[in-house]
């Protein structure tokens, strides 16, 4: 029987120096019940974390910008781990050998967990009809007091995985004076850009029959476009017409793989180079 009860709470304030800027700065923590699967007991998570930051418009709204810094900790954090090379520890946990080859996926307490970082988006409005905008934002995670048991089975280290350090983004988008009727044309550009990642906790360790690019993921960028002729009035009835292309380049990244005991590998891809046109009426 688990009994178990926490006080969580959120606190913040907010300060506008002027009618065009608010700072704010805001605490919270969080809390998830511990449990037992299959005799294996993990402890309750608990986090802590702060926030702050700025919201800015500026030259008479032609210009906003966002700041935000933010720092997160959890304890004890939870982890669903399948029960391959865990045998020793399941063993140890529970002394029980039938629970052994019994189990199939169990949750561990693996330590501690930090994160920190900043995110940043500014969009402005230089001139009619054109709008820029752009964002950046850097999350660093690191792992501490890992369970040992996590260590072992990953061959001697347990870094994070699918967590890019840095990330980016911009668009830009012109809309023209209206060409027929109320109907204009819009022309919208865009990408996103990541940093490399890792697959794999431990990218050190051998790997035997599995693709090296399993192990993890190098930078890349998307480009994505569109075209509409929006506005448009058919008979009383607002329609817009698009036509737009994603990932223009054709950009070949992987989002997820799985390395199962370095036998089997198998890898999920961003889809590829497609095009579309899209037709929207409005009743």
């Amino acid at each position: 029987k688990f009994d178990d009860t926490r006080v969580n709470y959120l606190a913040g304030a907010n300060f506008r120096p002027s009618n065009d800027i608010l700072l704010y700065a805001k605490y919270s923590t969080a809390f998830v019940s511990g449990g037992s699967v299959a005799t294996l007991d993990f402890a309750p998570e608990t986090a802590k974390s702060w926030e702050g930051g700025v919201k800015a418009e500026l030259l008479n709204r032609k210009l906003r910008a966002n700041l935000a810094i933010y720092h997160a900790s959890y304890k004890n954090y939870q982890s669903a781990q399948g029960a391959t090379g865990f045998e020793d520890y399941i063993l140890e946990q529970t002394g029980n050998p039938a629970i052994v080859n019994g189990i199939g996926t169990f949750v561990v307490s693996q330590g501690g967990v930090k994160a920190k970082g900043f995110e940043l988006d500014i969009t402005a409005a230089p001139a009619d009809g054109l709008t820029l905008g752009g964002g950046v934002g850097y999350s660093k995670t690191t792992f501490n007091n890992v369970n040992p048991a996590l260590v072992a089975n990953s061959g001697g280290a347990y870094l994070p995985t699918l967590r890019p350090d840095w990330t980016a983004n911009a668009f830009a988008q012109y809309d023209t004076q209206p060409l027929i009727g109320e109907a204009y044309l819009s022309f919208r550009a865009d990408g996103v850009w990541q940093s490399d990642i890792n697959f794999a906790d431990n990218p050190g360790r051998a790997i035997y029959q599995v693709a090296p690019a399993l192990l993890g993921q190098s930078a890349y960028l998307l480009v994505n476009g569109r075209v509409a002729l929006r506005d448009l009035d058919l008979g009383g009835v607002k329609t817009q017409v698009a036509v737009w292309g994603k990932n223009l380049t054709n950009e070949r990244a992987i989002t997820f793989a799985l390395n199962l005991s370095d036998i089997f590998g198998a890898a999920n891809y961003i889809p590829a180079r497609a095009y579309g046109m899209d037709l929207t009426i409005e009743f």
